[in-house]
């Protein structure tokens, strides 16, 4: 009876270290799809966002920073003055988009991920900058798109998110992992 318990006991035991270990596996494998390293976007989509309303033109947006997550409040599109020809067009007057400013000491390689498809310009000193990578995983639990972007540094750099299908969505940047060799 004493075995059957103490059997019973690890039995239960082991299954609980199997479980809380393969859980961070199970939600990097979710986002699989991303075929690239999202460690760090997966680590700020943990954690709780700082609330933002995005701008309706770009001298009057917000400023966001790398290594934080932001819950961004969108306005209908009908009343933003976007700060370029988007890349995007014709666009929906009646969705949502918005804009923000992005302020980063390094210039290189910055990552733009969101928990929604729509589209992302970045915008250095009123010129489009064109992206150099994008991706989407829509079974991730975290970002669903990641935009990646090479900005100077010193430049004013204007994020407008155009087109969006929600009127609040995360978003976060971060710069691209140095390759290891």
């Amino acid at each position: 009876m004493k075995s059957t318990r103490v059997r019973l006991a690890l039995a239960i035991a082991t299954a609980t270290c199997i479980a809380l270990n393969t859980a961070p596996a199970r939600a990097a494998e979710s986002c699989s799809a991303y075929m690239m390293d999202v460690a760090a976007e997966l680590q700020l989509f943990r954690e709780a966002p700082d609330p933002v309303k995005a701008g309706l033109n770009p001298k009057d947006a917000p400023r966001v920073e790398p290594g934080r997550l932001y819950l961004v409040t969108l306005p209908l599109q009908k009343d933003v003055r976007f700060g370029a020809t988007l890349a995007r067009n014709p666009v929906d007057a009646t969705r949502p988009g918005g804009l923000l400013n992005l302020s980063f000491e390094k210039p290189g390689k910055y990552r733009i991920a969101i928990d929604a498809n729509f589209w992302i310009d970045a915008l250095v000193d009123g010129v489009p900058v064109e992206a150099l990578d994008f991706r989407s995983d829509r079974e991730c639990a975290g970002p669903r798109k990641i935009v990646t972007f090479d900005l100077p540094a010193g430049g004013e750099v204007h994020l407008q998110l155009v087109d969006a299908t929600v009127s609040q969505l995360r978003l976060t940047v971060t710069p691209v992992p140095e390759e290891p060799w």
